[in-house]
């Protein structure tokens, strides 16, 4: 089994960039099959699983993938969770809104945590809508439950 990171068009890329995860070698025409995950390869050919390409809003022009969001807003040492989703917008188009769950005995404001994303994420990239509260709506699974509301 051989697995790569391409372009849309099938254009491989060099490490550290994200694209679409393809593989080969079980197929019977060779041909290198798209999984509709989004990853990236390290210098050392580690692959890196980031999203789903099904994650990928298009907001302003610019494709934003939720996955690698909501990565930066947990890494917040306040933030336990975060439910990183597409919303409609009027200007852009798409945009991301996040819902966001701090650990026990933390406080932090959506204003706080807006400016701490600010030297951290693109402007496409930062969620507009933040909304701390005190724990996720979850699946029986443990995943958090996302908005039922038409994106």
């Amino acid at each position: 089994m051989r697995v790569r990171v391409a372009e849309p068009d099938g254009t491989p890329l060099p490490p550290g960039l994200t694209g679409e995860i393809q593989v080969r070698g079980w197929h019977p025409d060779g041909a290198w099959l798209p999984t509709g995950d989004l990853g990236h390869l390290d210098l050392a050919g580690r692959l890196f699983v980031d999203g789903r390409l099904d994650d990928m809003i298009v907001s302003g022009g610019e494709n934003v993938y939720a996955g690698p969001v909501a990565a930066i807003v947990t890494s917040h040492p306040d933030v336990a969770d975060a439910l990183v989703e597409p919303v409609a917008d009027a200007e852009f188009g798409r945009r991301l809104r996040a819902t966001v769950e701090l650990h026990p005995g933390r406080s932090l404001t959506a204003d706080e945590l807006r400016t701490w994303l600010d030297t951290r994420l693109p402007p496409a990239e930062r969620p507009r809508d933040i909304t701390v509260v005190p724990a996720l709506d979850r699946t029986a699974t443990g995943k958090p439950v996302r908005s039922r509301r038409p994106h």
